[in-house]
């Protein structure tokens, strides 16, 4: 599998951006925790096609009335009583049995299928997180790069008014090192940029995270409703397992219970005795005799019943645990939606409606630069945190997104 994936990646063309579906499909096929678990859900359905059969025959050999005394002690030849054993023994579990034991590995390989699926899903998240940080790293870089002409101009409007008599050599210097604050905001960029685009290696190798991204996908709509994702915790993927396991609980218990019904076996054997007696036919019949159920049979009962009892438990925990998640993750969601339309309707526009005004007050003959300097230091950062309005938006929007399969994921 990671063969055929590795191949699949080279074949990725390297010169189209990459957007945030190919991010997902690349990490599937990249990640060594789905080959692992691919691999573990092989093991089990092997094993599930093994457990309800017969086991295998057991071949017998042997010596019967060797004699240990007398001229004849030892041989094998000479008493004519000495008889010469082969046979085979078959062991026959109640069918009851064999079909449990078929029911528990099933349910076990169920365990591990609803354990790949949910290993596929959170490879999708992180995958898509990581997409989704180094996106909007990247249009950080692009709007603090933009700026960057406007503060050039802030710097000669200072030195402009200073040699036309007014400002101050203290205003000259104050727009220079707005200025120069601006690159140390982009040295933070570069930072979260590297960072996140070093997370997105992890998931799509190297070759794939170097490439440019490609326009981001709607983070306004969810797949699901919210009430339906809150409706349907308990088939969300990671809790799959929980609900797998409980049934194997069960099915390790029902077995338990049949154990108390014994099983049988046949052993049929051909014995020789050599020329002066007639060479011999044995069958034997061996039933297992429970005589101390409550030492054995009953013991086995209650710790199953007990494994039980904990999974129940630990999956009504899980679900109460998830359905918090869920909840907390949709008022992300919702509370930045509400952030990034508060942000492109007022606060974006006020911003810079104040910067203007300051400018304009700044070159009709203000005394002092530095309130130009703080409504355009707020312009940016409320630009900035409205970016972050929307990569928080992105980010819960891919947690959602990713809690069950559906078609639309992209």
């Amino acid at each position: 599998m990671l063969l055929l994936s590795a191949f699949g990646l080279a074949q990725a063309d390297s010169t189209q951006p990459l957007s945030l579906a190919e991010a997902v499909r690349l990490a599937q096929g990249n990640a060594p925790a789905i080959a692992a678990q691919d691999a573990a859900l092989a093991a089990a359905d092997a094993l599930a096609v093994r457990a309800p059969q017969l086991p295998d025959p057991q071949l017998i050999a042997g010596i019967q009335s060797l004699p240990l005394a007398g001229p004849e002690r030892f041989s094998l030849t000479r008493d004519s009583m000495t008889t010469h054993m082969i046979g085979v023994m078959q062991e026959f579990p109640r069918r009851e049995k064999r079909r449990l034991r078929g029911e528990s590995a099933q349910a076990e390989a169920a365990v591990a299928g609803a354990q790949l699926a949910a290993t596929r899903l959170d490879v999708q998240q992180q995958a898509a997180i990581a997409w989704i940080d180094a996106y909007y790293a990247q249009r950080a870089r692009s709007l603090i790069e933009s700026l960057r002409p406007q503060l050039d101009a802030e710097v000669s409007t200072a030195q402009a008014v200073f040699r036309g008599g007014g400002g101050s050599a203290a205003d000259v210097l104050a727009a220079k090192a707005a200025r120069e604050q601006l690159e140390d905001q982009l040295d933070d960029n570069a930072r979260d940029f590297e960072q996140a685009q070093a997370t997105l290696a992890r998931w799509l190798g190297n070759d794939a995270a170097q490439r440019a991204l490609a326009q981001a996908p709607d983070f306004t709509q969810l797949p699901n409703t919210p009430a339906m994702l809150l409706d349907k915790v308990e088939q969300q993927t990671s809790l799959l397992s929980y609900s797998a396991r409980e049934h194997a609980a069960e099915s390790q218990l029902r077995l338990a219970r049949a154990e108390k019904k014994p099983d049988w076996s046949l052993e049929v054997g051909y014995g020789h005795r050599g020329p002066a007696y007639a060479d011999m036919l044995s069958v034997q019949v061996r039933v297992d005799l429970p005589l101390f159920p409550g030492q054995r049979q009953d013991a086995t009962i209650a710790a199953r019943q007990a494994e039980l009892d904990q999974r129940e438990a630990e999956r009504i925990e899980a679900v109460r645990v998830q359905r918090e998640k869920t909840a907390q993750l949709l008022a992300a969601w919702q509370a930045a939606t509400r952030r990034v339309e508060r942000y492109a309707q007022t606060l974006l526009p006020l911003a810079e409606q104040r910067s203007t005004v300051a400018l304009a007050a700044y070159r009709a003959g203000g005394s002092d630069i530095t309130p130009l300097l703080a409504a355009r230091n707020a312009a940016i950062q409320t630009r900035l945190a409205d970016l972050e309005q929307q990569r928080e938006r992105a980010r819960a929007w891919a947690a959602l997104n990713y809690l069950m399969p559906t078609e639309s994921q992209p």
